[in-house]
């Protein structure tokens, strides 16, 4: 197995939580200079031992290199070790010190690691799954694959990912939040926090948990009004709805197919629900009375918002 296959094969073994460590293997006598230092990845898993797996790093390489280079694996150095975490609050706990940015994790049992943008601060990490601000000017009317697998940049405005989004809140003995910053033209600045806090396989059913914060509970709507109500409600996009719009549902006193048709983006609905926070963004003097905006109505009602941010923290 060649070093470039070894790296490949090893994410395969990648599992929350686990040690991946990076080895740098002599090969001796040097058979071409290219062949002298050869780099590549090993997996160490914490959780169990494989009893078919060699028991030692030198062990492993003298049996992966056993078929192309015989007599000539001289040493094995550690370079240096890290972790596949499961999540950016698991990243703080492990270094509180640990700055934002961008990392790779892997939830636990999921197939894949992949990368997120994390906030570190003082009190925890979140992972950020959605932001919007117009300043990269990203165009969130898209289609069912997109909101799917994600858009946008990672470090600026984006979407992370309904798998992902899945993924992160389905993991065993790691209960999460949703946590909701908004700010306005004017300023000012609320919040909407959601415990416990789920998104289904498939059709993505949202589960908002128990309210707190100062932005109000947009996401339960207007109290009596069921159609405003959109905690249960599937992910719905203009080529996906899974709205509640049979035949048609009333927008500004206007009836439309879809919820996605009017409101210009990929949400949980219901029929057309409150909140709408993948809206068009729009700035002043054109930013009030737009159905299709960035909004959160138990905040601002009729006002399209300066930004959203929704992070998700883990316990």
């Amino acid at each position: 197995m060649t070093p470039s296959n070894t790296a490949n094969a090893s994410k395969n073994y990648l599992q929350c939580k686990e040690e991946q460590r990076v080895l740098e293997v002599m090969i001796w006598p040097p058979q071409r200079p290219d062949l002298n230092i050869i780099k590549a990845v090993w997996v160490y898993t914490k959780r169990q031992k494989d009893s078919s797996k060699p028991t030692s790093t030198e062990d492993l390489w003298r049996n992966e290199f056993a078929m192309l280079h015989p007599p000539w694996i001289f040493h094995v150095i550690e370079r240096k070790g890290f972790f596949t975490a499961c999540d950016c609050s698991d990243i703080w706990e492990r270094n509180k010190g640990s700055p934002s940015g961008i990392y790779t994790v892997k939830p636990d049992g999921a197939d894949l690691s992949f990368q997120v943008y994390c906030e570190i601060t003082a009190k925890g990490g979140w992972t950020l799954v959605q932001k919007h601000n117009g300043e990269d000017g990203l165009s969130f009317e898209k289609l069912w694959e997109d909101y799917e697998n994600g858009f946008g940049n990672l470090s600026g405005e984006h979407w992370l990912g309904l798998r992902h989004l899945h993924r992160l809140t389905h993991q065993a003995h790691r209960p999460c939040a949703l946590r909701i910053r908004l700010g306005d033209f004017a300023g000012r600045e609320a919040y909407a926090q959601y415990s416990p806090f789920s998104v289904g396989e498939g059709y993505y059913q949202l589960s908002a948990g128990n309210y707190s914060g100062t932005a109000g509970d947009a996401f339960r709507g207007n109290i009596g009004i069921s159609r405003t109500n959109q905690h249960g409600s599937f992910f719905s996009t203009l080529d996906h709805p899974a709205d509640n719009c049979y035949p048609v549902c009333p927008v500004s006193g206007i009836l439309f197919p879809s919820c996605s048709y009017i409101l210009r983006a990929g949400w949980w609905f219901n029929a057309c629900g409150s909140a709408n926070l993948n809206g068009m963004w729009r700035g002043p003097p054109k930013n009030r009375f737009w159905p299709s905006s960035v909004t959160w109505p138990t905040w601002r009602p009729y006002e399209s918002l300066k930004f959203s941010e929704m992070y998700l923290i883990h316990n």
